[in-house]
């Protein structure tokens, strides 16, 4: 009951933490091995980024004005909407949250959050000061597993005396559904060291000792103090002020917060915060009033013109969708006041005039003067509207020769965020734009087009021929001739197909050249007598990931005519993917692969990640050919022998690079592991890989998607619209599948990994392997 969403769009987030002010503290984790976990000041009715606001789409799902950082791209910094990050923590497991209000401990810990690391064995705090309408964050070790990299704190609390509690899980791992230790877990006291653990008995008999359980940093006890402070109304008053008149900020807080329950008195003392020299003491009492009060414009009013912008703040934020007559007139005095600057400002602002956006931004521009948006603060305002009045200020802004292409990418983003039958007219108006940078605006305008709009408009047809051809060969040329369906170009995307068969690039031109009709042109270029041309062609084919593409695949294994190494290329390309691999086993079971491929087809099954497969594979090896017969020392014996990194970055380059990425080796199908030995023990390093799944990490699990078509696709999900899935398969090749051609999704049982990978290398290659892996931090 009385359920309200404070913010939203999160990723996995864990515990929110709030303060006397009534400030909510929070942290989230990002998609395993990103280096982008944060913590956030929560700013009610936010957007915090994780996916797209309007299409719902992954962080990685291309877009226009994309961040050039992953941190920053994570959580959609640069669009308009999404809420700053407080402080980027880079990697790590965010785990519990307190806000401690205490005083036994050092000064720089009082009043700031506590927070649990359990990634990287580490509680801190964040010392936290305001910065504009928003806040800046540094970071402040307490307590640190430096020896033991078991440590894995996971909650914090404040005890009733002052000091600290930490819940430490106590594993080698972290993340996952994984937990390696059940039998142990510690808890931790953190205080002065001199300091014993004493605090006097709770007395909730008297109104004394109900004040002093309000003043508790411990938040149960404190909420005994509240609920008997309550119902004792206004025979608490007399108590409460004298805790509201003291000199201590957050004991007034708290009383302000009773005194206003107080029947009768709400506005009295709402009135005496709203006029107080303390600008937290403010906004306690104006949340007070946007809680209790059925008009918070009069309230308002009062705080429009506050010299503190978090005050302002929280007055733009309470304007969210708020009817008053006089909301208008206060948002636009509001909007007049943002330093071109503040991102804080300017998101609460947009918050502020949420599905009001018409009426607010004429009050804007009356109240200001603004007429073409030339200064920076206007046309930050203008960005962050959601208004189709917007749009031809927008396509003004975008054509002016003085605006940098970086601030004009910033504008044509815009237009993702506003719905309306008047957007094609405006951006099919760009495709006459004659200025020097011509060729770039011409090239985020067909971006951001319609591709249905190409059969009404003969200057989008010109445009369009005009622009593949200055740029063939590129990215974008691929990406437009896929949008477009611009089949005329299919000879082009063979040669980029060709010359990056082993590249995003090469596999999106394969892919594109296959769902339009080109799979002629392919076949063609793997039976030449080029033999390299035909490798490169085999590869290309092999990404393409279609039931044709399997199809001409397993004709070119049965093809006696081309050469063994080409065949052979095939089988193993087949045996890397989900559904090949199944339709390879059978060719194998029904004889049809040829005699001198046999085994080839067998080994490279055998290293399938489809548990099913592996087991069937087997049966058609010798046991010579096979590690699986040989046993491994326990774990923890393991992790005591000592490896040789370098070989074991070898070993990752063969066996794991093409799921897993370290620094820019590799592909991004499984969580990256750039500072994996930061996380993991060489315990957990092995569990993983012995038990992988054990422990699959959130985000990553896999699934099989039968097509309408009767193709079978696995992979993982990297983003889901309304109308498309976009999956990650085996080797890193992306694939988009229209929600409509697809009969069914099904969550896999076991992690995509090999969960065999351990018998496919030799005890040293492993030792070797997790030696590399643990180094990486």
């Amino acid at each position: 009951s009385e359920f309200e969403v404070l913010a939203h769009n999160f990723r996995n987030n864990y515990e929110a933490a709030i303060d006397s002010y009534g400030n909510i503290w929070q942290s989230d984790n990002d998609d395993d091995g990103n280096q982008s976990t944060r913590i956030n000041y929560v700013m009610e009715h936010g957007n915090y980024g994780y996916t797209d606001e309007m299409t719902g789409a992954g962080w990685r799902a291309k877009r226009t004005n994309m961040e050039t950082e992953i941190p920053r791209r994570h959580w959609h910094q640069d669009d308009p909407g999404s809420i700053p990050n407080l402080l980027p923590t880079g990697a790590g497991s965010p785990a519990g949250m307190c806000f401690y209000e205490g005083t036994l401990l050092p000064e720089v810990f009082q009043n700031q959050m506590i927070h649990c690391e359990a990634g990287n064995n580490i509680v801190r705090a964040y010392p936290t000061t305001k910065n504009g309408a928003g806040f800046k964050a540094t970071i402040k070790p307490i307590l640190e597993g430096t020896l033991d990299q078991w440590f894995r704190p996971v909650d914090v609390c404040a005890a009733p005396d002052g000091s600290l509690f930490v819940a430490d899980w106590y594993d080698p791992g972290v993340g996952g559904h994984q937990m390696a230790d059940l039998n142990r877990g510690r808890i931790y006291r953190i205080a002065p060291k001199t300091d014993v653990y004493n605090f006097p008995a709770l007395d909730l008999t008297t109104t004394g000792g109900a004040i002093e359980a309000l003043k508790n940093p411990n938040g149960a006890t404190r909420y005994l103090g509240w609920q008997k402070i309550k119902s004792l109304g206004t025979q608490a008053e007399a108590s409460l002020q004298k805790l509201w008149q003291s000199e201590n900020q957050i004991y007034r807080a708290r009383a302000l917060w009773l005194l206003t329950k107080i029947p009768g008195k709400e506005d009295q003392y709402i009135q005496e915060a709203l006029a107080d020299k303390n600008p937290d003491i403010r906004i306690t009492g104006f949340r007070v009033a946007k809680e209790t009060m059925p008009d918070i414009a009069p309230y308002a009013t009062k705080l429009v013109h506050d010299t503190d912008p978090g005050v302002r703040r929280e007055v733009a934020v309470a304007l969210h969708h708020n009817k008053s007559p006089k909301a208008p007139e206060l948002w636009a005095e509001l909007a007049t006041q943002y330093d071109g600057n503040d991102r804080w400002y300017l998101e609460a602002l947009g918050i502020g005039a949420d599905m009001q956006w018409d009426s607010f931004l004429t009050a804007y521009k009356n109240k200001s003067g603004v007429s073409g948006y030339n200064s920076k603060v206007a046309r930050d305002i203008i960005w962050r509207s959601r208004t189709p009045l917007a749009m031809a200020v927008f396509a003004n802004i975008i054509e002016d020769s003085l605006v940098t292409d970086n601030d004009k990418l910033r504008f044509f983003r815009a237009f993702d965020f506003i719905n309306s039958p008047e957007k094609e007219k405006v951006l099919l108006g760009l495709l006459d734009h004659q200025g020097p940078d011509r060729q770039f605006v011409i090239l985020n305008t067909l971006n951001q087009l319609n591709a249905e709009s190409i059969s009404k408009s003969p200057l989008l047809q010109r445009t369009l021929k005009n622009t593949l051809d200055s740029i063939n060969g590129t990215q974008e040329f691929v990406d437009l001739v896929g949008k477009y369906h611009a089949k005329q170009y299919n000879d082009d995307l063979l040669k980029i197909a060709l010359a990056y068969p082993d590249s995003s690039i090469g596999s999106d031109a394969a892919n594109t050249l296959v769902k339009y009709g080109g799979s002629a042109l392919l076949k063609k270029a793997i039976k030449s007598n080029d033999t390299t041309r035909a490798e490169l062609a085999l590869m290309a084919l092999g990404h393409s990931g279609s039931n044709e593409s399997v199809n001409m695949m397993q004709d070119i294994i049965k093809d006696p005519s081309l050469k063994f190494s080409l065949r052979d290329h095939a089988v193993r390309m087949q045996a890397a993917g989900w559904n090949e691999s199944a339709k390879l086993l059978e060719m194998l079971k029904q004889g049809k692969i040829p005699k001198d491929l046999r085994r080839n087809a067998a080994m490279a099954l055998s290293n399938s990640y489809r548990k099913d497969v592996r087991q069937e594979a087997l049966k058609f090896l010798p046991v010579s050919d096979t590690l699986s017969g040989k046993s491994l020392p326990a774990i923890n014996e393991l992790a005591k022998l000592d490896g040789n990194a370098a070989m074991g970055a070898k070993v990752f380059s063969a066996t794991c690079s093409s799921c897993h990425k370290i620094d820019n080796e590799g592909e991004s199908v499984g969580p990256a592991l750039s500072k994996i030995g930061s996380k993991l023990t060489k315990e957990a390093l092995y569990i993983a890989i012995i038990h992988p799944d054990e422990g699959i990490s959130f985000g990553y699990e896999g699934y099989i998607f039968k097509m309408k078509d009767g193709n079978v696709l696995a992979g993982i999900v990297t983003s889901e619209t309304g109308d498309v899935t976009e999956i990650v398969m085996q080797g890193g090749t992306k694939k988009k599948l229209e929600k409509t051609s697809i009969e069914s999704k099904t969550q896999m049982k076991n992690s995509m990994m090999p969960a065999n990978l351990y018998q496919t290398i030799s005890q040293e290659q492993l030792v070797n392997l997790v030696e590399y892996l643990y180094s990486k931090k």
